[in-house]
């Protein structure tokens, strides 16, 4: 009966798809849309333009020259004149340059990052402009420490980066690959929907020849119900390697709480599949569409397609994410992966394993209390 089952499952190719392929191909989607979000920032293309080469346009070079020590990554500062400036510009390939005549002035042609980065540099610059040019005229071996410690205080301003309060850094999209976690869970619903389908010989052929067999219809749905669990499991945990060595995301140095999250996923996703596979006269479509509302709806509401609404849920109705499955795993991710919080993570698969049980509890019920007429 188990291989019966596991060959049954496997054959399913459209189950198969929604079980296993989707969520590869939603990952990778991601990953190529916003993935390298939290990547470093590129070197920035700048130029330096000398209208009048003095007093200032010395210091401000030198204090170029001191940040680029600093971080040689940052900056890529080049010396011409205007006209060419203005040129280089105009077709994208420097983000601003700076003019140095009596004062110092910058050029920018947009309002992104690399801008903000060389308007605060000078900022800093300026506020600081009448200190470093005494400097150079009195102590000139001061120069180079004075200027390395204000690059230095520009540098931690424009490459702030969110980390824990362990100090572990936090890539600010990882709640997307933790709903898609969640997401591939819950599409064990139609695994298990398909396994109780299978049962219900008012619904399906081959079910009315199953359940005219000899063999007890109880062992054939503990059967299906081992394999709906197993073979959803499986399929996660080749959706996790592919995220942690495939798309090389942060899942934390301890597999054994990420494996029992996903382990408790799977149970609660496929259990609700059976569970509404078991209810009702309805027809097979209407069931998938129960499913579908279902696996999509609760991992909308985790925040697969809109960031932020699971944290509006918990502030205006935290029940809701209590009895979600899907934020419940995220938030079991979260709690072992990002912000270490052991109680959390104990609740949250706590409560995922009680659902699980209860809904197979269900499923048993009204399997043992199902009775034909004529088949």
């Amino acid at each position: 009966m188990i291989k019966y089952s596991l060959l049954r499952i496997l054959r399913d190719r459209v189950t198969i798809f929604w079980a296993l392929c989707f969520p590869f191909i939603l990952a990778t989607l991601f990953e190529v849309s916003f993935g390298h979000m939290n990547d470093s920032l590129d070197q920035i293309q700048t130029a330096v333009v000398v209208k009048r080469d003095g007093q200032a346009a010395q210091t401000f070079q030198k204090f170029l020259k001191e940040v680029q020590k600093e971080d040689n990554d940052l900056l890529a500062v080049s010396t011409m004149d205007q006209k060419e400036a203005d040129r280089k510009l105009k077709s994208e390939k420097i983000a601003g340059y700076y003019l140095l005549g009596e004062d110092v002035s910058l050029t920018v042609a947009g309002n992104g990052v690399p801008e903000s980065v060389l308007q605060s540099l000078m900022e800093s610059y300026d506020s600081q402009a009448a200190y470093l040019e005494t400097i150079l005229k009195e102590k000139p071996q001061q120069l180079a420490a004075v200027t390395q410690k204000i690059g230095k205080n520009v540098l931690k301003s424009a490459t702030v980066k969110e980390v824990t309060l362990s100090g572990k850094k936090v890539d600010g999209m990882i709640q997307y690959f933790f709903s898609a976690v969640a997401m591939a869970c819950m599409f064990g619903c139609f695994l298990g929907m398909e396994a109780a389908i299978r049962l219900q010989a008012n619904v399906k052929a081959v079910a009315a020849r199953r359940c005219v067999s000899s063999t007890s219809k109880m062992k054939m749905a503990l059967a299906d119900i081992a394999m709906v669990i197993l073979v959803d499991y499986v399929f996660v945990v080749l959706f996790l390697a592919y995220l942690v060595f495939g798309l090389k995301k942060d899942f934390g140095n301890n597999p054994a709480p990420i494996l029992l999250i996903t382990f408790a996923g799977c149970l609660i996703g496929a259990s609700m599949g059976l569970l509404v596979g078991s209810i009702g006269k309805w027809g097979e479509d209407v069931k998938v569409a129960i499913i579908l509302s279902v696996s999509l709806g609760t991992t909308f509401l985790s925040g697969l397609m809109v960031s932020g609404i699971k944290g509006l849920i918990e502030k205006n109705c935290p029940i809701l994410n209590r009895i979600n499955p899907s934020a419940l795993i995220t938030d079991a991710l979260y709690s072992v992966a990002v912000y270490p919080d052991v109680a959390r993570y104990r609740q949250d698969v706590a409560i995922m394993l009680l659902m699980g049980a209860l809904c197979i509890a269900i499923v048993f019920f009204l399997t043992r209390r199902v009775r034909y007429d004529s088949i």
